[in-house]
């Protein structure tokens, strides 16, 4: 069953969803990305009056985000006459996943001056905003500020994303710097980001020495070997590409990896 026809037979039947139903159907509408079911779970809250709490409002501003309408979300954020940190964060994610930075960093300016103090899970979605729209003064701003301005430790997340910054805007360099200087070991994730640039930018070289460095720190991973594969298929290194499915085989990882086949000849 549909989840607003759900809450339609509810009501037929004089059964009146409490804060939790509304939340759950709101979850289920924002899962399915469905823009018209989006309208009928919140013409349903704001008919009750479910609107008016935090916790709905703050899921409606996501749910319209998701579901690709960033107007109905600025729409419902700007009408709330109360907003907590979650409903800031829900409204700069939301114009992050729409590419608008400049409009995020708005409202994260907004937010302070209104007296809010930004945690680590906004600074990700700040951080974010800069990502998609490449914006790397700004993004580089906001993880200072982090630390400077608010006292805040930033998690291995904050760096990958201002990892992902520099490589997507071409400053390869800049990027493998900045993962030399980071104050707390990178993850693999943050390798597969330079390792991706470095193919996209033909820096063949500095691929195969993270490539390397990267399988020593997760021996384990079926994607990293797929990774490297694929970095020898590129060039047309065939025999390499032949010992490192021997190595997986070896190391019994092949049979986790049915995508296998997609990089033979």
């Amino acid at each position: 069953m549909r989840p607003c026809s759900c809450s339609k037979k509810m009501e037929c039947e004089n059964v009146m969803p409490d804060e939790v139903t509304v939340l759950s159907v709101i979850s289920m509408c924002t899962k399915l990305e469905s823009l018209e079911l989006a309208e009928q779970i919140a013409g349903y809250a704001k008919k009750n009056g479910y609107q008016e709490t935090f916790c709905i409002a703050n899921a409606l501003i996501d749910m319209y985000s998701k579901c690709g309408d960033i107007n109905k979300s600025c729409k419902i954020f700007n009408q709330m006459t109360n907003k907590n940190v979650l409903s800031w964060t829900a409204m700069i994610q939301g114009l992050a996943l729409h590419g608008k930075g400049m409009a995020a960093l708005t409202r994260f300016i907004q937010m302070q001056r209104e007296g809010f103090k930004p945690d680590e899970i906004l600074f990700l979605s700040i951080m974010n905003a800069c990502n998609y729209a490449g914006m790397v003064p700004e993004g580089g701003q906001c993880l200072k500020s982090m630390v400077g301005e608010f006292q805040l430790m930033p998690w291995i997340e904050h760096y990958g994303i201002m990892v992902d910054l520099l490589c997507r805007t071409g400053h390869l360099q800049q990027a493998f710097e900045f993962v030399i200087g980071m104050p707390m070991k990178p993850d693999g994730a943050i390798w597969r980001t330079l390792i991706r640039a470095c193919e996209e930018q033909e820096n063949i070289g500095l691929a195969r020495q993270l490539m390397e460095l990267l399988i020593k720190i997760e021996p384990e991973n079926s994607e990293n070997y797929v990774m490297k594969s694929n970095l020898h298929a590129a060039i047309g290194e065939w025999d390499d590409v032949k010992h490192v499915r021997l190595d997986m085989g070896i190391r019994e990882i092949i049979k986790k990896h049915p995508g296998w086949s997609r990089i033979e000849r």
